[in-house]
């Protein structure tokens, strides 16, 4: 999974790529991503923060907090972590996202977890730049 946290000039704080160690459904893998770049923007101290995120299936579970059964512990966790952010989640295009999604692909060639501090791996670096100019 990719995440990427931003300030809100579109600087990157944190930038992650994290290697699930099991086989999940993508719905579990969506919900996980959420939930580990919510402990990690919370650890960071980015609080409060606002969530963007590409899947509309998750991000209504999240929203209406009527989880599925299959991750309804891991909904009720990112939705503990949220209540102090009153304008917390919404839904953005999956071309939004290009970032996450390369951090994502990143990770399926490395030996295991990677993160990067105020700053982003070099094969992201362009797509950052592409998204704050517009």
């Amino acid at each position: 999974m990719g995440i990427v946290i931003r300030d809100m000039s579109g600087k990157v704080k944190v930038a992650a790529s994290l290697k699930l160690q099991a086989m999940v459904s993508p719905l579990v893998a969506e919900v996980m991503a959420v939930w580990h770049g919510v402990i990690l923007a919370s650890k960071s101290g980015f609080v409060p923060f606002h969530v963007e995120y590409d899947s509309l299936q998750v991000v209504d579970l999240v929203n209406k907090g009527v989880p599925s059964a299959d991750v309804s512990s891991a909904i009720n966790l990112i939705l503990e972590f949220l209540t102090a952010c009153p304008d917390w989640c919404f839904h953005v295009p999956r071309t939004s996202n290009l970032v996450a999604h390369n951090l994502a692909k990143m990770v399926l060639s490395a030996v295991g977890d990677c993160c990067w501090l105020d700053s982003c791996p070099p094969c992201v670096e362009r797509l950052v730049q592409l998204d704050a100019s517009g």
